[in-house]
């Protein structure tokens, strides 16, 4: 848990559900660092207070330490940079020789280790729903499924099912599944190229995204996450709808999301 009287320093990557976070703080009156990770965050949703560059990363904890901060969030989607892409300074170049042997694995072993290296510097890393609690997705609009008329509550829970059996290989969080089994799967490029690869695929069955955190994910840096864009890349797309993990996937502009759910009759289901 978070501490008031504490700075919390906020390290942000891309998405608007950073600018949610950024205003929470400011409504619960918490004094926060904006580290702004370079070419990811959109600088229009808070001044940062530092951008730090992916070559440079490894110095953050030199203006942690400066700033006195003990606790922070992690928030945004940031995007792997390739081994070889990277020009990394002395410092960065350190710490990723620790993550080096899994840096090209999935991404739930070397954000572990991240998590790690923060806790041995003794920095606490805060779980973000304590600040975005009305950005979750719940179990409220449950009751659409039975609008739908697409799929059965025993079919929904069996592509839950799959998609978290697809989890354990850390490759993805987010599965297609048409008629008991996957069809596509997430690779390194997001959802919403998963969603975009469906649309050169013809099926005559119904088809659902499945998105859910995979079993060994670190839910203090890496929540999965819903928005705007996602439902309207599913219309565009032709899937039915979407099924997600109650209470442990982010949504960014709920009202607009379950607006948009709702007026294209999709399937919308928390497990």
């Amino acid at each position: 848990m978070y501490h008031k009287q504490k700075v919390l320093g906020l390290i942000l990557g891309e998405g608007l559900i950073t600018k949610t976070l950024i205003n929470n703080c400011k409504k619960k009156k918490i004094k926060t660092f904006i580290i702004a990770i370079e070419n990811h965050y959109n600088s229009k949703y808070g001044k940062p207070d530092l951008i730090l560059n992916y070559n440079k990363i490894g110095n953050i904890f030199k203006f942690l330490k400066a700033q006195d901060i003990s606790q922070v969030i992690f928030l945004g989607k940031i995007k792997k940079k390739k081994l070889f892409k990277i020009r990394p300074d002395f410092i960065t170049l350190l710490y990723l020789a620790k993550l080096l042997f899994d840096y090209n694995k999935g991404d739930s072993k070397i954000i572990d280790k991240i998590a790690r290296i923060f806790i041995k510097k003794k920095i606490n890393i805060i779980d973000p729903r304590e600040l975005l609690k009305d950005n979750l997705c719940d179990k409220t609009y449950n009751y659409l499924y039975k609008e739908n008329k697409t799929i059965t509550l025993t079919k929904i829970k069996e592509y839950f099912r799959l998609a978290k059996e697809f989890g354990k290989k850390d490759l993805g969080q987010s599965v297609i599944v048409v008629d008991n089994h996957i069809l596509l799967s997430e690779n390194e490029k997001g959802t919403d190229y998963l969603i975009k690869r469906f649309t050169r695929v013809k099926v005559s069955e119904p088809a659902f995204l499945v998105k859910v955190s995979k079993p060994e994910q670190n839910l203090k840096i890496d929540l999965p996450t819903i928005g705007p864009t996602t439902i309207l890349n599913i219309i565009n797309s032709g899937l039915n709808g979407l099924i997600v993990e109650n209470k442990k996937t982010l949504v960014e502009n709920p009202g607009l999301t379950f607006k948009l759910i709702k007026d294209n009759n999709l399937l919308y289901y928390a497990i």
